[in-house]
């Protein structure tokens, strides 16, 4: 049995596995929830950053590094191409310039122009 200052550092390298392990399964859930189309267009590959970041996790343990990387340098971008992708669609308020969360254009004013628009 551990005990002691020892049963200290095994908890403690545990929270950084288990750490590490939630930023990978939190890259790869970003990486599903977005398109294709929206990898592509912003110079990336949705299906090599999945298969990257699960076998790097899962057989060399540093698949974190990978998620890592993915969530400060590709992710941006992904967000930025799926932004104006949102942010040409031509609606009150938008004049297709920026993405509608920066307008803080929300649903309620979303249902209103569905509204006008059906009447």
């Amino acid at each position: 049995m551990i005990f002691g200052p020892d049963l200290l550092v095994v908890l403690i390298a545990f929270i950084f596995v288990l750490g590490f392990l939630g930023i990978s399964i939190w890259a790869i859930i970003d990486v599903s929830s977005h398109s294709k189309e929206d990898f592509d267009s912003a110079g990336s590959s949705k299906t090599v950053w999945i298969i990257l970041i699960a076998v790097f996790t899962v057989a060399y343990g540093f698949g974190s590094l990978i998620a890592i990387y993915y969530l400060l340098r590709v992710r941006p971008k992904v967000l930025k191409v799926e932004g104006q992708a949102l942010g040409g669609v031509n609606r009150p308020g938008n004049s297709g310039g920026s993405p509608a969360w920066e307008r803080g254009w929300n649903h309620g004013k979303e249902a209103n122009w569905v509204q006008e628009v059906s009447v």
